[in-house]
């Protein structure tokens, strides 16, 4: 077997795996801050009960997600030191301050949240959720900013060897490299995914209680907040998820053609709803669109301000080069990947949105709480958010394909040389049966603190006064 494809394999694989975790864990940071936050100011012990809870759960998935996390690190060296080697300028920085606040700032705190509580003063409690919900972002957009370089390098320069070939990639510029043109889109249209994610988990669990007729004023008031917190987000990915495609639009050509499947340059484009792809006669099949819809969507622009529909997305076989001898040279990803993962986010993304609307239309006027479909949908709609996720991260990254560092270092040219195909595809058999093990184990201790939490509320009882006799 190719190397090369076991390598992407394997990495493909341990992403995925780790990628289920850190939005759960993001998300749940703001959930923890908000609700110890309307304990501090309230005093409502109600409060501080659903954030133990989710304490509780964060605590399970940190410790998965910094496991599965250890793998992506040590993939570098083993599959990819040429990249390593070439942009080591830059990732080794930004990965050991991703590494810092992963593990410092987030680990100390979230043991402040788990063993401190009744044993620290409130506010320090309250003051270690903020923490962890800034180790937690910080952490993400270290992360963010390194992929996003990756997807839209700036503030470099290429050092050569004497035969031209790339020796390094120096930093010139951190500030620029650190906020490229993708960085703060990125970093804002997957911090909001994260956002869905938690939300929307804990609102199926409170959903899960309320079926079940467990917890009831518990329930009611996580559903409540949480619900909102999934809703407004849903609404604000569609505008985070046009900044991106914007800067998409920008600086991978390539990557939006390949969203929409578009062999052909086409000026004031359609959005495509579904198709069916030949990829190897460079062609559609089928394709069913929207007429105008992708003219109008990257033909608005927030800021500056710009409305102009007459706009021409270049088409996939611009990007396919011919050379002398009859070779075939494609600078575009692979188109059905891209196309069908991102029709998966965008879907889903829409989903989401609906039922925000309906569940804001039921939340006030107080149907929600007793609308057992609804309830029911939010139950089984939680894993919906994570195959978002998954989906838009694999339309990003096979987006950037067949670059590693895109227009500069293609993935091929990136990987260790004299790899053993037998070695690596031992080590994905392995990394499938270890990681397929800790998902379940933490599915089951999360289920398990889901199911053994139990909720007394606590009622204030006012005794009548005593009559005076006569």
């Amino acid at each position: 077997m190719d190397p090369l494809l076991l390598a992407r394999i394997h990495f493909a694989l341990a992403t995925t795996f780790h990628f289920i975790f850190p939005p759960a864990t993001i998300g749940l940071s703001l959930l923890i801050l908000l609700f110890q936050t309307l304990y501090l100011f309230k005093r409502e012990k109600i409060y501080d009960d659903i954030s133990h809870l989710l304490v509780k759960m964060l605590a399970v998935i940190f410790v998965v997600g910094v496991v599965t996390g250890f793998t992506l690190s040590f993939a570098f060296g083993m599959y990819w030191s040429k990249f390593s080697k070439i942009a080591g300028d830059l990732i080794g920085i930004t990965i050991t301050a991703e590494g810092v606040f992963a593990f410092f700032l987030e680990g100390v705190f979230i043991g402040l949240l788990l063993f401190g509580k009744n044993k620290i003063p409130q506010f320090m409690y309250w003051f270690s959720s903020l923490m962890v919900f800034l180790g937690t972002h910080l952490s993400a957009f270290f992360i963010l900013a390194t992929n996003s370089w990756m997807q839209t390098p700036a503030g470099y320069e290429i050092i050569r060897t004497a035969t031209g070939e790339i020796d390094k990639v120096i930093i010139v510029d951190w500030f620029k490299a650190v906020f490229n043109p993708s960085t703060l889109a990125r970093m804002l249209h997957t911090t909001v995914a994260t956002w869905i994610t938690a939300s929307l988990f804990t609102a199926a669990t409170a959903a899960y209680y309320l079926l079940n007729n467990k917890n009831i004023e518990f329930s009611k008031v996580m559903l409540r907040i949480s619900f909102i917190v999934f809703a407004l987000s849903s609404i604000a990915q569609f505008f985070t998820g046009h900044i991106q495609a914007m800067v998409a639009y920008h600086y991978q050509p390539a990557k939006v053609a390949a969203f929409e499947a578009m062999w052909d340059t086409t000026k004031r484009p359609g959005m495509s709803i579904i198709a069916i792809i030949d990829e190897k006669n460079q062609r559609n099949i089928l394709n069913i669109e929207i007429p105008l819809l992708n003219a109008i969507l990257f033909g608005t622009e927030f800021w500056p301000p710009k409305f102009d529909i007459n706009i021409e997305m270049k088409g996939l076989k611009e990007f396919v080069k011919k050379l002398d001898d009859g070779t075939v040279i494609k600078e575009h990803p692979p188109v059905a990947w891209v196309y069908y993962t991102y029709r998966i986010m965008i879907y889903l993304g829409t989903y989401f949105g609906l039922i925000s609307i309906i569940g804001l239309y039921l939340l006030f006027s107080n149907k929600m709480f007793t609308n057992n479909l609804f309830l029911k949908v939010l139950t089984y709609s939680w894993p919906l958010p994570f195959i978002a996720n998954t989906a838009g991260w694999y339309t990003a990254e096979i987006g950037r394909q067949p670059y590693i560092i895109y227009g500069i270092l293609k993935t091929k040219d990136a990987m260790t040389p004299n790899l053993n195909a037998a070695s690596i595809l031992f080590t994905i058999i392995v990394l499938l049966i270890l990681y397929s093990f800790l998902t379940y184990v933490a599915l089951y201790l999360i289920f398990k603190i889901i199911k053994n939490n139990n909720v007394v509320s606590e009622k204030v009882v006012i005794k009548p006064e005593p009559k005076l006799e006569s």
